[in-house]
């Protein structure tokens, strides 16, 4: 079984184990999507409210905060500067 998936998973150009660059890089982002919603809340805002201060919807914001999608940089230093 271990073998069929190491050659599907393989033939679908990736790897089973992740490097520890890419490790680390999906720890910091659901780190920042979780201290995201964090600071919302300390705040007392709606997920609406912090999506309408960043031109996005609150669908959006959900979507982050909830691992399923990871802001770009820019976005980042945004949201970073208004929470």
């Amino acid at each position: 079984m271990g073998s069929e998936v190491e050659s599907l998973t393989y033939s679908q150009g990736l790897s089973i184990l992740e490097p520890e660059a890419e490790f680390r890089f999906g720890l910091k982002q659901r780190l920042y999507n979780w201290h995201m919603r964090q600071a919302r809340m300390a705040k007392g805002w709606t997920q609406k409210e912090l999506g309408a201060r960043v031109s996005r919807t609150s669908a959006w914001v959900a979507c982050v905060e909830t691992l399923r999608c990871y802001p770009n940089p820019d976005l980042q230093e945004l949201i970073s500067g208004i929470l």
